[in-house]
């Protein structure tokens, strides 16, 4: 038992050892994962200095909205809401 955990300490060991460095400027860090090409820090500088806006939302009264409710079929049927509390 205790030499597996020393070999595959051993493995772990190896398998980051074999990693690419950062291919950012200046960087020399190893990556986490095989295919990666930015270790953790650098990737995480190059993807939150451009973050999209948020959505814009949707105001679900405009008479626009393509959004059906039963307040606008009401509207549409001259029905009170008694009529769709059932439903």
């Amino acid at each position: 038992m205790k030499y597996d955990s020393i070999f595959r300490q051993l493995l772990e060991d190896t398998a980051k050892a074999m990693l690419p460095t950062c291919t950012a400027p200046g960087c020399d860090r190893q990556v986490s994962k095989p295919g990666y090409k930015l270790c953790y820090s650098c990737w995480k500088a190059q993807n939150t200095k451009s973050q999209p806006s948020p959505k814009p939302k949707i105001n679900s009264s405009s008479p626009s909205s393509g959004l059906l409710s039963t307040t606008k079929i009401g509207d549409r049927l001259n029905a009170s809401r008694n009529h769709f509390k059932s439903l």
